[in-house]
């Protein structure tokens, strides 16, 4: 099936990308540590040396960086590489309007098994380009309400929006002002008021 062919090779190059990148990053921690001593830079890079050789076999193995057990102080050093598939991943699968209103498409189930099986752990949802363009060029929300209803099924951009804050811990901050004014700001979840105030 071509579809989960592409899927494949994307996911390869993302992965031969990391590869490079954690390559060249464990390259330059090498240069620290040839220096010797026991300081305690050295002995930090020593340990992040250990991290970066377990992700290239990682990436080597096939598998991503996101969705594994990291603990706090690993994930700050990930951060720092940028690595291709430490991101969250959220799959949108554009079906014909038809088949998304009828819920029904043959090629879904198998990305939904693929997704499983080489990106445990994210998102696959479903969607119409052409439903939801349809229902963006309607007057007001009683307009689209009214085709949503006459068809059968909703616009999921809601949903894609809610599962993308989700996955990139995000979260609203709302502020008010004089004459009933409120603001919402989004900010990383875990953000403390003050910091959050600052934006």
């Amino acid at each position: 099936m071509p579809f989960i062919k592409d899927l494949e090779i994307i996911a390869n190059e993302l992965r031969l990308k990391d590869i490079e990148f954690a390559q060249k990053h464990l390259e330059g921690i090498e240069k620290i540590t040839k220096r010797g001593g026991q300081s305690l830079e050295v002995k930090q890079k020593k340990e992040e040396a250990k991290l970066v050789e377990r992700i290239i076999k990682l990436l080597e193995d096939g598998q991503r960086v996101a969705n594994q057990n990291w603990t706090p102080k690993e994930v700050e050093v990930i951060n720092t590489m940028f690595l291709l598939t430490a991101k969250p991943t959220i799959y949108l699968i554009n079906l014909s309007e038809r088949d998304f209103i009828r819920k029904k498409n043959k090629h879904l189930l198998k990305i939904k098994q693929w997704v499983d099986q080489y990106s445990p752990g994210d998102v696959v949802i479903p969607l119409s380009v052409s439903f939801e363009e349809r229902l963006s060029h309607m007057e007001n929300d009683e307009e689209r309400a009214e085709a949503e209803k006459e068809v059968g099924a909703q616009s999921v951009l809601p949903k894609i929006i809610t599962v993308m804050r989700k996955k990139l811990d995000l979260i609203s901050f709302f502020t008010a002002g004089e004459k009933d004014e409120v603001r919402e700001w989004t900010i990383r979840e875990g953000t403390k008021a003050p910091q959050a105030a600052a934006w």
